[in-house]
């Protein structure tokens, strides 16, 4: 099984990935598509244009990528009971 983290572009959200996402996930992969910030569905944030940068794109991944770490990865490397 691989992970897939699929990222949008300018104007898009993880909805774009619409069609692909079943192709994958029905050869059993695992399928993250997020919408980062300011962008898509959380384009209600725009009025904190000012505040929303490549920075806080790179946070929006990094953190899911901690999320998916945590989800995935860290209970095969706990020591089992």
């Amino acid at each position: 099984m691989t992970a897939f983290v699929l990222v949008h572009g300018t104007g898009h959200g993880g909805w774009c990935w619409r069609f692909i996402v079943p192709l994958l996930r029905a050869a059993r992969h695992d399928v993250y598509t997020p919408t980062l910030t300011g962008l898509g569905a959380s384009s209600h944030l725009l009025h904190e244009l000012n505040r929303i940068s490549l920075d806080t794109h790179v946070e929006d991944i990094t953190n899911m990528l901690s999320a998916i770490y945590q989800l995935l990865i860290a209970p095969l490397l706990s020591p089992r009971q």
